[in-house]
Order: structure tokens, then sequence, then C-alpha cells
């Protein structure tokens, strides 16, 4: 009997690729050449590139309200991203590491979409065969930029052992989940919620918090409430009363 892991082994392999290789060099590489609000900026296009692309490939119906919803959103992450000030869109000097972002957006939508077909395999489970996978791919260039042992300290240990744990594996599981329960489209939405709770993280810390990033952040979560709104279902009776009046 073919086992869940054998029929998925072509879409782990992707799926490793996309995320654990790809999404992530193409990631980090992007930020020593451009800025990390001109890559938050960027990511901002990640949820409407899912939905376009769950229309496209995977039939995904978008609704009157998911579109409104992804609209509010993104216009609420421009106001937090650029405080209130619109214009510095237009005003920002982008570089080659902002191309990069770019493709790494378009790597997260495609592991979004992929994801979807990985059928009969817990969550978790699916997360570990991802992540050895894609360590098993990653050795190769261990030796094509050599660990700098000086240059490690205890904070980078710290910072490597967290987005070992949350980012890596934490947030694959939910993402994951969260995908095969509400779609890539609608799924996708969420990740507007980054800068909101970057923000909320940086009152925490004790940075200020303008009036911009407080209107940001409700239209924001305002897009989110949107996006989760259904169509009231005409039941068969109602849409037969017309038809019995004639």
């Amino acid at each position: 009997m073919v086992t869940n892991m054998e029929k998925n082994r072509g879409i782990i392999i992707s799926l490793a690729v996309l995320a654990i290789v790809v999404y992530s060099y193409l990631m980090y590489a992007s930020l020593q050449f451009t800025s990390a609000a001109n890559g938050a900026l960027i990511n901002t296009l990640t949820p409407a590139l899912i939905m376009l692309f769950s229309l496209i490939f995977l039939r995904e119906k978008v609704s009157t309200f998911q579109f409104l919803g992804l609209i509010t959103s993104f216009i609420g992450v421009l106001i937090v991203l650029t405080k209130g000030n619109l214009l510095q869109l237009f005003l920002t000097h982008y570089n080659k590491g902002d191309a990069l972002m770019f493709l790494a957006v378009l790597c997260w939508t495609a592991y979004s979409l992929v994801v979807k077909k990985a059928k009969g395999i817990p969550p978790i489970t699916l997360v570990a065969m991802i992540a050895i996978v894609g360590t098993i791919l990653l050795i190769p260039f261990l030796f094509m930029q050599p660990l700098q042992y000086k240059e490690v300290t205890s904070f980078g240990i710290i910072g490597i052992v967290y987005l070992g744990v949350f980012p890596a594996v934490g947030s694959f599981i939910f993402w994951n989940q969260g995908i095969k329960m509400l779609g890539a489209g609608k799924a996708g939405i969420t990740m507007n919620l980054l800068p909101v709770f970057t923000a909320i993280i940086a009152v925490i810390l004790g940075q200020g918090l303008v009036i911009s990033q407080i209107v940001g952040g409700l239209l924001t979560i305002a897009g989110m409430i949107l996006t989760s709104l259904k169509r009231k279902q005409v039941s068969p009776e109602k849409s037969m009363a017309p038809q019995l009046n004639v």
C-alpha cells in the first residue's frame, strides 16, 4: 500500500525548496541591500498575490466581502508602515534588494498554493518533513559560505533559537493548518496583521505610537472582519417565491 508520505513526496520536496531554501535565502539576502521598511512594504503585496493566484490556479471564489476586506487591510497596512504619509511610497528609493524581496513574496505565494495539495498528513508531520528535506538541501550552501565562529555572540545564538522555534516551526504549523481550513486566499489576508503586531510589540518595548498607526491598525482589523463575513444564503422557499407569484 502506498502511504500518504509516498503520495506527497513530490509536494514535500517542492515545499521544502520553496519555503526553506529559496524563500529564506531571498528574504535574508534582500535585507542586505534594502531596509526593513522597504521589505515590509513589498510584503504587503503577498495577500493580493495569494488571492489572485488562488482564483486563477485553485479556482477559489473571491466574494465581494473578501475583495473589500483585502483593499481595506491593504490601505491600513500602508498607513501603519508610512505613518500616514502615503506619498512616501513614491518617494522611497528601491534597489535590487527590493527585487529579491518581491521574488521571495512570489515564492511564498507559490508555497501557500502548493501546501493545500498535501493530503492526509498531520500539520506537525508535514512541517517536520519539510524541515528535514529543506535542511538536507541547504547542506551544500554551508560549504559555499562557511560559518564565522568568531562573530557568533550569545545574542546571536538566542536569535537563532528563536527563529528555529517560532517562525521556522510554530508559524509553519499554524499557517499550513489555516490554509487547509480557510483556503489560500482568505488565509493570505491575515499576513497584513504583521505590521500591526510589530507596532504593538514596539509599544511594549517602549516606543511611541502615533495616531496614524492606530487608524491603520483599526482599518487592517476591519478588513480582516470583512473577509470573514459570508453572504446570506437564500432558502429554497424564498428563492421559489418570485416564481410562484408569476
